[in-house]
């Protein structure tokens, strides 16, 4: 399970993501939305990429911030 909550993420003046929150079940994924929509940047803040300005990510339960090579060896 993959759960955002108030995620934001600013490159400068840019809000690539604004207050975004999300719950995606285990085996279940898919994200859609138009160009510019931050599609790429939550997927990249969820595989640990890239780091949130705010808000916070858990995988499987663990925070993503704090538990990356933990989540990384449960999920494989």
């Amino acid at each position: 399970m993959i759960k955002a909550t108030n995620v934001t993420k600013k490159y400068g003046g840019l809000k690539a993501l604004d207050d975004f929150s999300v719950d995606i079940p285990e085996g279940k994924i898919g994200v859609l939305g138009p160009n510019g929509a931050g599609k790429s940047t939550f997927v990249k803040i969820a595989l640990g990429l890239l780091t949130a300005t705010s808000g916070e990510i858990t995988v499987l339960g663990e925070k993503l911030t704090k538990n990356t090579t933990s989540i990384r060896k449960r999920i494989g």
